[in-house]
């Protein structure tokens, strides 16, 4: 039984994508023996793993950088987005929606 809870923040998830999101899938089926596993994405569409927990995230949908990183700091400052970093012990950001770790990063040094 999973104890350790891993929230994933990943603006593409497989079958989205290629290459690293056929990655960060397979990593995640890895990882959901051991941990308790959210998954926070832009894509509607993604193969769903047994016993991971999958959130729709309509910000994450720009595929422009610059779009996705102001979109990415707009979820930062959202309820559900703390609530979700507050319940979780890991948080694992494959892709380049990485200001959303500058959240929990202030939150572990408090």
């Amino acid at each position: 039984m999973p104890s350790s809870k891993l929230l994933v923040f990943s603006e593409r998830f497989w079958p989205d994508g290629s290459g690293g999101e056929l990655a960060t899938h397979l990593i995640t089926d890895i990882l959901r023996e051991e941990f308790e596993i959210r998954i926070v994405t832009g894509s509607k569409l993604s193969v769903k793993l047994p016993g991971v927990e999958y959130f729709y995230e309509p910000l994450f949908l720009r595929e422009e950088k610059l779009l996705l990183w102001l979109n990415t700091m707009r979820l930062t400052k959202t309820e559900r987005f703390k609530k979700l970093i507050r319940e979780s012990d890991v948080v694992y950001v494959p892709r380049q929606a990485f200001p959303s770790y500058q959240v929990p990063k202030k939150w572990v040094r408090a």
